[in-house]
């Protein structure tokens, strides 16, 4: 018995751990300056966006609501944001990726094909 609560333990306390979603005193997420919920898992795509990702706001039948939205940044935040463009957008996401990774939230196999997601977007952004 011993042995099965040291591997049940180990497992838990290996699983990576994220902040819970930030609320205020009325329960509505905290939002950052993008719109985005503070707190919780952090992705590439939250913390280098482009676009508002919510897991909230979709409307229709019940199955709509499982996909959430994803509404794009201006364009003008866009380019204030990443003042330098792609090569600015790609070194940041290849920063969150890493942090990702090393978090646990996302696997390292995944790591590269992330990255080359994340410059792939960009295109459709004025070239720099």
């Amino acid at each position: 018995m011993k042995a099965q609560f040291q591997r049940a333990s180990a497992f838990l306390n290996s699983e990576p751990r994220a902040p819970l979603l930030e609320s205020d005193s009325s329960g509505a997420l905290r939002r950052d300056d993008f719109g985005i919920a503070l707190g919780g898992v952090r992705t590439p795509w939250v913390d280098v966006p482009t676009h508002v990702l919510s897991g909230i706001g979709e409307e229709g039948e019940v199955f709509c609501s499982l996909f959430g939205t994803t509404v794009p940044l201006p364009l003008a935040m866009v380019m204030s944001r990443y003042p330098t463009g792609r090569a600015g957008y790609a070194t940041e996401i290849s920063a969150a990726t890493e942090s990702a990774v090393a978090a646990g939230f996302l696997l390292a196999a995944d790591a590269e094909e992330i990255k080359g997601v994340g410059d792939a977007l960009w295109p459709f952004w004025p070239a720099q």
